[in-house]
């Protein structure tokens, strides 16, 4: 797929059904034309999100809920990855176009909002943070496994995102380019998603938040 079909994705989708509280995983995607959730981050989800909240079964950029589906070849996983890493890094026109696609969480959930992000979701979500119109529900990012900048505004105003990060022990790649953990767990940058301790994290999270 290419970059330009790609981003054009970001503005695709309808509005979300609206709530007061949601939850939703933002990761680099494994293949750039669609992106379902794995089993084991739909079954993440489902293990964490607390009762009542709204679960956006959906990969970014958001456009199609549906199943989960078994992630592709490593070798294409990572190249994906890998390139919307660089893009969020580099390219206001990307950062522009994934606050597009953001903004359909933002409008539609008014209270709170905990995005669980993976590898390159925080680049792009620190790509696209300048970018999302007001209103904004009360936003907190937990981040495993963080490859890109501590966002702008991980800080007490209203409307910032509040951001918790960890990291697993063997994750070289998130100790290269992310922000410093706020907690170690056991595993590597690929395990986070079936760690008991990952999700024993966002449950303590989401109970304070709830």
């Amino acid at each position: 797929m290419t970059r330009a079909a790609h981003l054009a994705r970001m503005g695709q989708g309808g509005p979300l059904d609206a709530a007061p509280a949601r939850i939703a995983i933002l990761t680099g995607q494994a293949r750039l034309d669609r992106s379902p959730l794995s089993p084991a981050q739909d079954a993440f989800l489902t293990g964490v999100a607390p009762k009542g909240w709204a679960v956006l079964r959906a990969g970014f950029p958001y456009d199609a809920e549906g199943a989960p589906e078994p992630p592709g070849p490593f070798a294409s996983a990572a190249r994906a990855s890998i390139r919307q890493y660089l893009w969020a890094r580099t390219s206001p026109a990307y950062a522009r176009h994934a606050a597009r696609a953001l903004a359909r969480l933002t409008a539609a959930t008014t209270d709170r909002l905990v995005l669980i992000t993976g590898s390159a979701g925080l680049a792009i979500f620190a790509a696209a943070e300048p970018h999302l119109p007001p209103p904004l529900p009360r936003l907190a990012l937990v981040a495993f496994g963080p490859a890109g900048p501590r966002p702008l505004r991980a800080a007490p105003p209203p409307g910032a995102a509040a951001l918790h990060a960890g990291r697993s022990r063997h994750d070289r790649w998130s100790a290269l380019l992310g922000p410093p953990a706020d907690r170690l767990i056991a595993g590597d940058h690929y395990g986070y998603w079936t760690s008991a301790e990952a999700r024993a994290l966002v449950a303590s999270h989401l109970r304070g938040a709830a």
